[in-house]
């Protein structure tokens, strides 16, 4: 009877350590879930607010903004890929002043050399457009 009565025991012993388990993970789950969502949601609506002052403040149409910042970011990586290790030029300076006129285009002088010639062609082209 003592063996049986030992044997219940470690075997009802496991079975409450595995339903801890589970329930241990299931709740880390559901949390880690609940955070990716929060962290969507506020991104999500932070970019939906940024959209919203770029097309008041360029008086631009949304998708014409959302085209801009989405250059703006693959020239980025094509900028931060191609620059090599000895380049000296601070991060801030080539992300802000150079890449600026992709969103808020402005006369010729006060643009950057740094932007490719390919987005040069561009913003000249809508300068030109904006002038006529």
């Amino acid at each position: 009877m003592s063996l049986k009565s030992k044997s219940e025991d470690s075997s009802s012993s496991r079975v409450i350590i595995v339903v801890v388990l589970i329930i241990e993970v299931v709740i880390v789950v559901v949390v880690v879930v609940v955070v990716v969502v929060v962290v969507v949601v506020v991104v999500v609506v932070v970019v939906i607010i940024v959209v919203a002052v770029a097309v008041v403040v360029v008086h631009a149409t949304v998708v014409e903004v959302v085209v801009k910042v989405v250059m703006v970011i693959i020239v980025d990586l094509q900028a931060h890929n191609l620059e090599s290790p000895s380049d000296q030029r601070p991060a801030a300076r080539t992300t802000y002043q150079c890449y600026l006129p992709l969103v808020f285009p402005q006369p010729s002088s006060s643009r950057r050399s740094c932007l490719p010639s390919f987005v040069q062609a561009q913003i000249n082209g809508r300068l030109i457009q904006q002038s006529k």
